[in-house]
């Protein structure tokens, strides 16, 4: 019991920034607009400014 006791404020603390993750997620070189205009846009979105990348390593990295 006391080892439950124990975690109760890290999950107490996560609990409350869960639903403040996607400002948190919002990464400057990849999408600087914090206003929320590009928001709902997949192009605009962060995933797909990293997917090319992504995508890229992984060939240089099979062949």
């Amino acid at each position: 019991m006391s080892v439950a006791r124990d975690y109760l404020p890290v999950v107490a603390f996560v609990a409350i920034l869960t639903p403040f993750a996607p400002a948190f997620a919002q990464t400057a070189p990849y999408n600087n607009d914090i206003s929320g205009a590009n928001y709902g846009r997949p192009e605009q979105s962060n995933l797909a400014a990293l997917a090319p990348r992504t995508l890229q390593l992984g060939v240089k990295v099979s062949f």
